[in-house]
């Protein structure tokens, strides 16, 4: 699998500055030093480039909301909380990451990743469950898509990210973070104001993200090359 990055043991949280990696693959030297590096670490695979993962959160109905919607067979993992991720290929077009595409789901698209087998989270693994090519989205959720497109467009508002800022549920948490750590130092916030301002933002979330899971996300965002950051993000209109 394409675009693998190295996560901090039993941990969401990437080991390493990872959003240049959203334009071109790790080099095998660069794998190597991370496996050196990080020898008990997590992986994840980056969305948006080859595929993208529908993530279901059983604990949050995320089941509930695929009765009666056709999941072809494709390459499936189960995932440590008892979840699912369902991979397809990416549409023509791209696909952005959404949030709650559906109740208790997202859908992990273009700056977004997943952990991968034999990743773990409190000593419980992700397994392959589906071990089968990866295969188109189903008709349903292309529509889905289209329709959350035309809603908001193919950029972020200023009110979407008021939104985010309310707080997400713990499958969310992460990627949200990333992303807001992401906007407001392109919109010119230091990375001490950014990290105040995520840390009132993961008391809000459900379950809270903790402070220190909130500072290595800022850290890992601010310390890649920050005009690279602010040439992709400047595309966002406030």
């Amino acid at each position: 699998m394409r675009r693998l990055i190295p996560i901090r043991a039993n941990s969401k949280i990437p080991a390493v500055a990872w959003r240049e990696f959203l334009r071109r693959d790790p080099t095998e030297e660069e794998l190597a030093t991370w496996r050196r590096q990080f020898p008990n670490c997590n992986w994840a695979a980056i969305t948006g480039i080859d595929f993208v993962v529908l993530d279901i959160d059983a604990r949050h109905r995320g089941m509930d909301s695929l009765r009666g919607k056709v999941l072809p067979k494709t390459r499936t993992v189960l995932t440590w909380s008892g979840g699912w991720h369902f991979y397809f290929a990416l549409p023509r077009g791209g696909c952005r990451t959404i949030p709650a595409i559906l109740p208790g789901t997202d859908l992990k698209g273009e700056g977004g990743y997943v952990l991968v087998p034999p990743s773990t989270i409190d000593g419980h693994a992700y397994e392959l469950a589906v071990d089968e090519p990866i295969v188109p989205m189903p008709d349903w959720l292309l529509r889905l898509v289209a329709a959350r497109g035309r809603e908001t467009g193919s950029r972020r508002s200023a009110g979407e990210y008021a939104g985010l800022l309310q707080g997400v549920g713990e499958g969310s948490r992460n990627d949200t973070c990333v992303r807001l750590a992401g906007w407001l130092l392109a919109h010119g916030l230091d990375p001490d104001a950014t990290r105040e301002i995520l840390v009132g933002w993961g008391l809000r979330c459900r379950p809270p993200f903790s402070a220190g899971e909130v500072a290595q996300c800022v850290a890992s965002i601010a310390g890649a090359d920050r005009q690279q950051h602010l040439d992709r993000l400047r595309p966002v209109e406030v």
